[in-house]
């Protein structure tokens, strides 16, 4: 229901009804008119002319001119003609939520909405003058809400399921709350005891209304999350459309595109689940000065870090990965249960970010290294929260063994405590289809030594420590010999990544990605290789001959 928050259609056309009625006294129709239309592009404008607005403005002259010169109205061709102009504004709000959201809507109302009427007036329950309206509501809201579905997974990766009947409550209300607060708006502006009584009545509103969407949140699967679509995706979704649209005529034919809907969504799952069990899937996330990683093979998914998580209360803001990286990520990706979150070490720019996590999805187990001496405030807070959300806590130790779906991740260190945060840094080396990767979280030059008899060739390194001087030596880099040298990293005063580290990379012929540079960074390990993509496209790295036990 967060339309109801947005300055939307629904408040131009309150505006436009009033200045209707405001301005009907007046005889000469065109100058109604023109005054009606100066007043809605100057509402629009205050608005900063943003999509929504801009749509049902520009809707709404066309229906004004359109009932002016008796013409009925083309919704389709308003709707084009507005979309073109909010374009011709400003043409990236085509990559906006606003944008797709607000347009969406209307075409799904458009071409949908007669098939549910129709539906909807063969209940009895609705025939009557009562249910007629409670039937246009229940139109209005299914029919938006399929337009707007592939926009919406697209962008968030979750479907609201009982939105299309909390909508029935919830935008009446809104519309009586938007008429209030104008009112409240107007009378306050004469004299101000005059706004108290409307003032108070939208209060109340309000609290009903958030009553009544706290109450739905509860319901058992209000929010599901499928992901975003596709290819299989979308084309499953063309087929429904097809398929309820009202141009289509025919039972034979509506049944033909809903069972082709049908094949499509499960070959995409069919083919989804195929490939996750043929690889080891890893995404490198951009979480700034921080680490953080998804790891998928076969059905199981666990994630090693989780970005920082920083309150500057002096500035007024805050800083949280976990809100603003990971969940949007799981979500696009259809994630809402986890296998296992990692912290690989008590430092806030890896386990920040995971309390959020914890704290909105299923989470089977919380592993960490051995933590004795880790007492920072915000990781006991984390390992709290674990408690507190029933998720199992595991230690692991070196000669501890992870399985991942087909894929073995063996800790190599700490085998204790090492009196040092970074130090103490887990440090696995996953293996899948005979190559090898490492993770080190932020490992130091003291203790990579004490690792070099327990390590073999890797085909990807992601770096210790963001890159820093005091990592990666050269030893170290000798001994591992890695193909690939990823670098999870963002703007930060240390220097990371140094000259001196990215010097001993290059020296051993590794390819070097940072996230800083190419984004989120896919490394896709397969039998054909280790191939890495991220913005700057895609590598395909065959691992030394011999290297990876084939």
């Amino acid at each position: 229901v967060s339309h109801v928050l947005a300055v939307s259609g629904l408040h131009v056309g309150i505006v436009a009804s009033a200045v209707h009625v405001a301005l009907r006294p007046i005889k000469k129709r065109w100058l109604a008119l023109g005054l009606t239309v100066a007043i809605l592009l100057l509402y629009a404008a205050m608005n900063g002319f943003s999509a929504s607005v801009t749509r049902a403005t520009l809707m709404s002259v066309i229906a004004l001119f359109g009932a002016a010169i008796g013409e009925r109205n083309d919704t389709l061709n308003a709707l084009g003609f507005a979309m073109l102009v909010a374009l011709l504004i400003n043409p990236f709000q085509l990559l906006t939520a606003s944008f797709l959201l607000s347009f969406t809507a209307v075409i799904g109302i458009v071409f949908f909405m007669p098939l549910f009427q129709n539906g909807l007036r063969r209940i009895p329950l609705l025939r009557h003058r009562f249910g007629k309206a409670i039937r246009n509501s229940l139109a209005t809201s299914a029919s938006a809400q399929i337009g707007i579905l592939p926009a919406q997974l697209s962008l968030f990766g979750t479907l609201p399921v009982w939105s299309v009947f909390i909508n029935v409550l919830a935008v009446p209300i809104a519309g009586a709350v938007v008429m209030l607060a104008f009112a409240t708006a107007l009378l306050g502006a004469i004299a101000l005891p005059l706004g108290i009584p409307t003032a108070y009545l939208t209060a109340g509103l309000v609290r009903v209304q958030n009553a009544i969407i706290l109450f739905s949140s509860r319901i058992p699967y209000a929010v599901v999350t499928p992901g975003a679509l596709g290819i299989g995706g979308g084309i499953a979704a063309i087929f429904a459309c097809l398929a309820l649209w009202r141009f289509t005529k025919g039972a034979r034919l509506r049944c033909a595109f809903a069972a082709l809907a049908v094949l499509a969504a499960i070959g995409s799952y069919a083919c989804d689940r195929y490939m996750a069990s043929q690889r080891l899937e890893i995404v490198f996330l951009d979480v700034g000065q921080g680490d953080a990683a998804y790891l998928r093979q076969g059905r199981t998914r666990i994630l090693i870090d989780g970005g920082n998580r920083q309150d500057f209360a002096e500035l007024g803001y805050s800083v949280d990965y976990g809100t603003s990286v990971l969940l949007p990520f799981l979500r696009n990706r259809g994630v809402s249960h986890l296998d296992a979150v990692i912290a690989s070490h008590a430092d806030s720019d890896h386990y920040g970010g995971l309390s959020a996590v914890l704290a909105s999805l299923d989470v089977d187990r919380l592993i960490v290294g051995p933590d004795d001496g880790a007492n920072e405030l915000g990781y006991r807070e984390l390992l709290a929260l674990a408690e507190k959300r029933g998720v199992e806590r595991i230690v692991l130790r070196a000669g501890d063994r992870l399985m991942i779906g087909d894929a073995s991740a063996k800790v190599v260190w700490p085998d204790a405590w090492q009196n040092d945060t970074n130090e103490s840094s887990l440090v696995m080396q996953m293996e899948y289809a005979g190559k090898r990767v490492l993770f080190t979280g932020d490992l130091g030059v003291q203790s990579e030594g004490a690792l070099l008899a327990r390590l073999e060739d890797v085909g990807l390194l992601k770096v210790g420590h963001h890159g820093s001087k005091y990592a990666s030596s050269a030893p170290f880099l000798e001994a591992l010999q890695p193909e690939i040298a990823l670098i999870s990293v963002g703007t930060n005063p240390h220097g990371h990544p140094s000259e001196e580290a990215i010097a001993r990379l290059k020296a051993v012929g590794a390819a070097i990605y940072a996230t800083q540079d190419d984004g989120a960074i896919t490394a896709m390990i397969s039998k054909r290789g280790i191939a890495v993509s991220g913005k700057l496209g895609l590598k395909q790295c065959d691992v030394k001959e011999g290297s990876q036990g084939e």
